[in-house]
């Protein structure tokens, strides 16, 4: 009822589901699962096919557990070659960009705080108003660059791309921070008669003089956050891109 089909360059087929296997034990192990399995029960009991020895069992068992570890180390590596692969046109991608218009260096020393910033901060709080000042500066040719597929990890130019560090990062959340400061104290003095005129607006100067401080925002939470968002602002995806 059965029959084991030998077929050339060395390979047997099971019958039951053509597959092929590259000796006849390897083909028996293999068939005598592939029979019970796709007989039903019926069809078991009239031709009295019965369930694989335990010696059968363990047999298969050992050769498909190797073949898993082959498989396992196959994706192991396909995986690294995919991720090499993604560096290299990310590098590739980005050695090919125009120079932006300003260095990074150059485009942090032309930030300025507006009125309108300030107000984002008297509504919110510090960190609202950074992300707001840095909104408005993410214009066309911005020394700045991320990819989606490398998560949080945001490039700079200045002579050549390269990635921002953390404390590089931090000093940028620390040099805005005081422009803020810088241009409520402005603010403040502007408004020094108004603010002491009651005590009402006395409490208001002294939050907004907490907020402009950043006394209730940790500047490392803060940094960290800013970048976050600051990344899913300007990241792209390699899809988009033509290599």
């Amino acid at each position: 009822m059965y029959t084991v089909n030998k077929m050339s360059k060395g390979k047997y087929t099971c019958t039951m589901c053509n597959k092929h296997c590259s000796t006849k034990s390897l083909l028996d192990q293999h068939q005598t699962f592939c029979i019970f399995i796709h007989t039903s029960s019926k069809e078991q009991s009239q031709s009295n096919i019965q369930l694989p020895s335990q010696e059968i069992m363990f047999q298969y068992i050992i050769h498909l557990t190797k073949k898993y570890e082959q498989l396992e180390q196959k994706i192991s590596k396909i995986e690294k070659s995919t991720t090499n692969i993604r560096k290299k046109h990310i590098n590739d991608y980005i050695a090919s960009l125009k120079e932006p218009t300003l260095s990074y260096s150059q485009w942090l020393n032309k930030i300025e705080i507006t009125q309108g910033h300030l107000d984002k901060l008297f509504s919110g709080d510090l960190k609202m108003c950074i992300k707001n000042v840095l909104e408005d500066v993410l214009h066309d040719g911005v020394p700045l660059l991320a990819f989606q597929q490398k998560q949080n990890i945001i490039y700079i130019f200045d002579t050549k791309w390269r990635i921002i560090t953390n404390e590089e990062f931090s000093k940028l959340i620390s040099i805005i921070s005081h422009r803020i400061l810088k241009k409520y104290m402005s603010w403040a003095n502007d408004h020094k008669e108004q603010l002491e005129s009651n005590s009402k607006m006395q409490e208001l100067s002294m939050i907004y003089m907490s907020k402009a401080n950043g006394l209730n925002c940790n500047i490392d939470t803060c940094s960290s956050d800013i970048k976050k968002w600051l990344f899913t602002k300007i990241s792209i995806s390699m899809k988009n891109i033509e290599m």
